[in-house]
């Protein structure tokens, strides 16, 4: 199971020079606007609420973006986002390089 520091440390791992972490949409929302963002994994719940907006932004700014949820697939909550790759929690190290990765087949947006 990967935790928030270990996908931190994994995202690094696999290349990325600087990786953000937020404790909220709103802190992430803050982050594309004042970093250069090239790849978002995102928890799907966070803080009480979702990271749809901040997924929904991404799309916008044509960033890649892998949810992480405990929900299934088929939910309702991940309906607006049919081609983002989804990793169910707990999720493995592998399974993460790969959602990654399909993020280059599947395209930006939907």
């Amino acid at each position: 199971m990967i935790s928030v520091m270990a996908a931190h440390d994994l995202l690094q791992e696999l290349g990325a020079a600087d990786v953000h972490s937020a404790g909220s949409a709103q802190q992430a929302l803050d982050l594309l606007d004042q970093c250069k963002i090239r790849f978002a994994l995102l928890d799907v719940i966070v803080d009480g609420g979702t990271s749809l907006a901040v997924a929904e932004r991404c799309r916008e700014q044509r960033i890649p973006v892998v949810l992480t949820t405990g929900y299934d697939r088929d939910h309702d909550i991940l309906r607006p986002f049919p081609q983002v790759p989804v990793l169910t929690k707990p999720y493995a190290r592998d399974e993460l390089v790969r959602a990654i990765a399909d993020t280059r087949t599947t395209g930006l947006s939907d």
